[in-house]
Order: structure tokens, then C-alpha cells, then sequence
């Protein structure tokens, strides 16, 4: 069993959250673009994936850095493709036809970090027997498009959130909506000035309760944005550098789909699952993510938590609290595979690059990858 540190406390241990009554939510898969892969030329520069290797893809998406990798290692690879977003299947399987007279053997799979074991277990996949991981963290540009999906405040459109908007998933993963209209302006605050380091948390929460007493509920992206942009400074907008609602949209993805403490689960497992001189390369989009990253890179990860890049700030609140997610994150059971049933032991990496920000050129054309940050380490 591997035990995962969670990251903050907003409610006592065993004290129940609030009733979720997450509402039926139908969405298109159909996306209207596909997702531009950062820095993939880079990726394939140093880490150089040969015939014959295991390659396991945490974060595939539309399998972008994924078909690229094949291309270059041009035939007999065994690939693993993970993400937690059913709609990635789609992609997937399109890949497994268009490399099938590779030899190149593709697995698909659908689930959290956290599901990652016991969906390995199944094909019997060992602790240091994998050559490459790739995690290409964040929401991807099909996810930010599809109006359904609540993640971009440029749309007028239901406030959701979710990774995964399946029905099996919806008891455990409140939406955005519910978070907004359920808790109180100091727990709001919380969860923006720390998943989004948003300095203006405060305003935004009250504002957020204030509509909440004298309107109704906010349903949509559009109405959530608004209330942002009322209480932040004309100066910060006028800047031109982020929309003033961006952080706040990071702060409660970040919180609805648990991804801090999915990351150390995935680092945690990345750390195991490669092989001696294995490469583990990790595209983050902010300092949070980033943080952890380099944590794994320069110490071990036996002690990998959250709390260690946030232990200035406010140590009330935990992500896994809803519902029956905690079990999922204090505890990776895995069954009875001793595999993955040890204990980490510090592991020393040697960098190999990192952080790489993409060039201008790519930016250019990819407006969305500035933010980017790519780090490259090799498995002592």
C-alpha cells in the first residue's frame, strides 16, 4: 500500500463535506480542435525513444506528444496511454490504426494517477520496467473549447469543471457550480488564494456570497467571471496579461478534480514505475505544479506532499474531503500485488534539462503554451 500525504485540512477528518446533488449534465465529445503538444520537438531531442522500450503516456489528451513518439521510435513500442477524460478513448484508438503496421503495441486506459495501479496490474507490469513517462499536466485546448465543459470564462456556459463528467464519477466530483454555491466566503478564499494565489481572494469570495444571498445561484462561466471582474482593478485588466477571472478558474479546476494530490500520487508512481536511466519528462503550466516537480528532481519523494511548497499559507483545507475521494487519495490500495505494494525509497535523478519555456516561434502559433515549463530528469 502506498501511503500518499494529503494536502490541506478544510474539514476534520471523518466530518462529512456537504451533500453533493450533482446534476445530470450532457456535453458533445465532439471537440472543435485538437490540442497542440508543447515543446514535443524537444521532448523526442532528449529523450530519444528506441524500438523495444515501454513507453507510458500519464496525460494523453489527442496523443499528440504520444504520435510523435511513435513516429520516432518508428516501430515495435509498447505504449500505455492514460487519461482520466473518457473522451480521450476516441483518440486513442484512432492512433492504435494509424500505427498498426508499426508492430508498435498500444494499450489504452482510462483513469486517474490514482487508478494508474490497479490499471497496470491487469497486464502485469512490474516496478523499473518502464523506459519513458510523459505528463503533460493542465486542461487541455479541447477541454477549454468544448462549451460544455465549464473551464474557460470566454464562454457563457454550465460552471462544471470536471475531468471526468461520467456517471460514475459524479457523486464523488462536485462541479464547479456546487463549490461556488455551497461553501462560505472563507473557505472560498482559501481554495482561491491558494490553488490559484489569486491576491484579491477575499473580495471575490464575499462577492461570490453576497450574489449568492441576493440573486440565486451562479450556473455559468459567464456569471462567475462577471462577479470576478466587478471587484478586481481596471489596472489589472488593462495590463493585458491575464483575463482577471484566470486564476480563479485555475483555483476551483484545480480543486474540483484533486489535481495537486493526483500529481504526487503520479509522481510517486513515476518515480517507481521507471527503470534505472528511464527518462521522466513533465510539462507544468504554474508554480504549483512546477514546485512539486522539482521537489521529486532534486530530493526524493518519499516525503512528496503538497503542504511543503504551501506551509506559509493556511493549512485548513483539504481537497479529498468530497464525498468518498479521500479514500482514493490517503490510500493507493492496490490490491494484492506486491509490485506495487512498497514503500519508496529515495531515488537520486540526474537532470537533463530544465525548465525549458517554449521558444517564440511556438508561442506565436500556440498562444496557449507560454506558460509552459518543461523539466527532463534521468532515473540514477
Amino acid at each position: 500500500m502506498i501511503r500518499i500525504n494529503c494536502l490541506h485540512r478544510l474539514l476534520k477528518k471523518n466530518e462529512p463535506f456537504f451533500n453533493l446533488s450533482v446534476s445530470q449534465f450532457r456535453y458533445s465529445t465532439i471537440y472543435k480542435s485538437l490540442h497542440i503538444p508543447v515543446m514535443q520537438s524537444e521532448i523526442i531531442e532528449y529523450t530519444q525513444p528506441k524500438p523495444g522500450q515501454v513507453y507510458l503516456d500519464m496525460t494523453f489528451g489527442t496523443g499528440g506528444h504520444a504520435n510523435e513518439i511513435l513516429k520516432y521510435a518508428s516501430n515495435n513500442l509498447t505504449c500505455y496511454f492514460l487519461d482520466r477524460d473518457p473522451t480521450s478513448l476516441r483518440y486513442m484508438q484512432q492512433l492504435q490504426t494509424a500505427h498498426s503496421s508499426s508492430n508498435h503495441r498500444i494499450q489504452p486506459l482510462i483513469g486517474r494517477f490514482s487508478d494508474l495501479p490497479e490499471l497496470l496490474n491487469k497486464f502485469d507490469i512490474k516496478y523499473h520496467s518502464i523506459d519513458l513517462i510523459l505528463m503533460d499536466l493542465g486542461v487541455s485546448s479541447p477541454q477549454l473549447d468544448n462549451e460544455s465543459r465549464g473551464f474557460a470564462f470566454r464562454h457563457d456556459a454550465p460552471l462544471d469543471m470536471r475531468m471526468n463528467q461520467s456517471q460514475c464519477v459524479q457523486k464523488d466530483t462536485p462541479t464547479a457550480a456546487e463549490i461556488v454555491n455551497t461553501l462560505n466566503a472563507e473557505d472560498l478564499s482559501k481554495i482561491f488564494s491558494i490553488y490559484g494565489e489569486e491576491r484579491y481572494s477575499n473580495r471575490i469570495a464575499d462577492v461570490i456570497v453576497d450574489y449568492r444571498n441576493d440573486v440565486g445561484a451562479i450556473q455559468t462561466t459567464k456569471q462567475l467571471a462577471d462577479l470576478v471582474r466587478s471587484v478586481i482593478p481596471g489596472k489589472r485588466e488593462e495590463s493585458g496579461s491575464i483575463h482577471p477571472a484566470t486564476r480563479v478558474f485555475q483555483a476551483l479546476r484545480i480543486f474540483v478534480n484533486d489535481e495537486l494530490n493526483e500529481l504526487c500520487i503520479g509522481l510517486q508512481l513515476a518515480n517507481n514505475l521507471l527503470k534505472s536511466g528511464g527518462y521522466l519528462a513533465v510539462i507544468s503550466f504554474h508554480s504549483l505544479e512546477d514546485r512539486l516537480v522539482k521537489w521529486l528532481f532534486k530530493y526524493d519523494c518519499e516525503q512528496l506532499s503538497v503542504s511543503k511548497y504551501l506551509s506559509y499559507r493556511s493549512r485548513n483545507i483539504e481537497v479529498t474531503n468530497l464525498s468518498k475521494r479521500c479514500q482514493y487519495q490517503e490510500n493507493v490500495n492496490t490490491d494484492e500485488n506486491e509490485s506495487f505494494n512498497t514503500v519508496n525509497k529515495m531515488v537520486k535523478w540526474s537532470f537533463v534539462i530544465g525548465p525549458l519555456t517554449p521558444s517564440d516561434s511556438e508561442i506565436d502559433s500556440n498562444p496557449r503554451s507560454r506558460s509552459a515549463k518543461l523539466r527532463i530528469a534521468r532515473k540514477a
